[in-house]
């Protein structure tokens, strides 16, 4: 009965789509394991195949195919088969309400030629580190007119991968990526507040400047799934 479903739904998604974007009559098996930092499965994560891979997580008119892991972290579900470039696995651990810690966001992109004379597109063992936020506070206790300049750079949450040919699934790995956000604060624009996404155990640097005076940096750890920093000049 269950493979009747998948059989069914494969047939519903393709009827809407023409023979330019699908490969005729093919089916593609995308298996794998899905783990944490810690090496233990995540369990519950769904994931999506798309014609085009994108971090936005596309609408559901782009998908091809879709499963989820079991208790073990494992999936295993059909696709169909695109014919473009930049097609997509999208990984959503924090789409299923019964997984509680958000992980990183995953979005591979494969190549056109990478589903050539192949029938299955093996993960292997992918490890997707959980998300931290950091609630950055500025405020200013000064009387005196301060000039404040300053940066924070911390690594990202958010991970888009381009597949080339099947030897790069061998030995993929989430991005290790540090991005910045940077703000200027002065008696007309005294506070600053935002909630900025990063990774687990990982650390944030705070890098900021007084009227002009050279760079001073703050380390911070960024160890809860939510972390606070406050900053006042």
């Amino acid at each position: 009965m269950k493979t009747c479903f998948k059989l069914f739904c494969l047939l519903s998604i393709l009827f809407f789509w023409s023979c330019e974007d699908i490969a005729n009559n093919r089916r593609l098996i995308f298996t794998g394991n899905l783990i944490d930092e810690n090496d233990e499965p995540i369990q519950n994560a769904r994931l999506i195949s798309t014609l085009n891979a994108d971090l936005g997580f596309a609408e559901a008119e782009n998908k091809i195919g879709q499963g989820q892991t079991d208790t073990n972290g494992f999936f295993e579900f059909a696709s169909l088969v695109p014919l473009s470039s930049g097609s997509g696995l999208q990984i959503l651990p924090e789409e299923s309400d019964v997984v509680v810690d958000e992980f990183a966001d995953v979005a591979l992109s494969f190549d056109n030629g990478v589903f050539d004379n192949v029938n299955q597109i093996e993960l292997n063992n992918f490890k997707i580190p959980r998300k931290a936020t950091l609630e950055l506070n500025i405020q200013k206790n000064s009387t005196e007119p301060v000039f404040l300049e300053w940066t924070i750079e911390r690594k990202t949450a958010q991970c888009f991968i381009t597949i080339t040919e099947l030897n790069d699934l061998e030995n993929i790995e989430f991005c290790d990526t540090f991005f910045s956000i940077s703000g200027q604060n002065n008696s007309d624009n005294p506070e600053e507040s935002r909630t900025i996404e990063s990774l687990r155990n990982s650390t944030a640097f705070f890098t900021y400047s007084i009227n002009n005076a050279p760079n001073q940096v703050i380390e911070i750890s960024l160890n809860n799934p939510s972390n606070v920093f406050e900053f006042t000049y």
